[in-house]
């Protein structure tokens, strides 16, 4: 769900407005990133101090610093970047 309202955002240029830089992907859609949050259709990278923490989509899972972990870890790891990043929707 949050990815399709994320989605909807960036095609209403409400990312670009609220200092998401637009960047190209090479497969498919674009990228958007501000601070350490870079977000595409298909996932999410988040610069943590613990290390790189991705998020695929179409598998569902996290990995940081390439290890898988814990759905809900990754959760707990991300929801600040995403709170902070994304308040303008509340």
């Amino acid at each position: 769900m949050q990815f399709w309202l994320l989605g909807l955002d960036a095609r209403q240029g409400l990312l670009s407005r609220r200092g998401f830089s637009k960047s190209p992907a090479p497969l498919g859609s674009s990228f958007y990133h501000r601070g350490p949050l870079r977000l595409h259709s298909s996932g999410f990278t988040l610069h943590l101090p613990e290390g790189e923490l991705e998020f695929c989509r179409r598998c569902v899972l996290f990995w940081l610093n390439g290890e898988v972990i814990a759905r809900q870890r990754g959760f707990a790891l991300s929801l600040p970047a995403f709170a902070e990043s994304l308040s303008f929707t509340a």
